[in-house]
């Protein structure tokens, strides 16, 4: 992937993404879920077959402002619709892993070797909804909650 994937409209939309989905991004690209309008984002994968997000260019990362701490290779904003799930997912190499200011649900993923934060929790997060993660290897931290 390159650039930016905004997924949202008008109307709402809700894209889903089969187990065993790979996506490999170049430098700088990402995905933006509910940012201007609403959208969900559905990425289900399996115990043996997860669901990657991971960065085409070995030791290159992925994600918004590579340059900055709150970036993100998957951005959930405040207007993703709450279907939005990461379950079983790996995110690997990005920004930071997983910027989330909605109330959706992240759970059974690996966070491994973001250049900060596996995942950045933001006020309208429910901590709750974030649950059963793991995380290896990441720059400053596994987890950073915005003050």
């Amino acid at each position: 992937m390159e650039g930016v994937l905004d997924i949202g409209s008008p109307q709402g939309v809700e894209i889903t993404v089969s187990p065993g989905t790979e996506f490999d991004f170049l430098s700088g690209a990402y995905l933006r879920v509910g940012n201007w309008y609403p959208g969900a984002l559905v990425a289900k994968g399996s115990d043996n077959v997860p669901i990657v997000f991971a960065s085409y260019v070995p030791g290159e990362y992925w994600g918004a402002d590579t340059d900055r701490t709150f970036g993100g290779g998957i951005r959930i904003e405040k207007n993703a619709g709450a279907e939005t799930v990461l379950i079983n997912c790996k995110i690997q190499n990005a920004t930071s892993g997983v910027y989330v200011d909605a109330n959706v649900k992240i759970q059974s993923c690996l966070f491994k070797d973001c250049q900060f934060y596996g995942l950045i929790r933001d006020k309208n997060a429910n901590p709750v909804m974030l649950s059963g993660n793991s995380y290896s290897g990441n720059g400053k931290d596994s987890s950073y909650v915005v003050p």
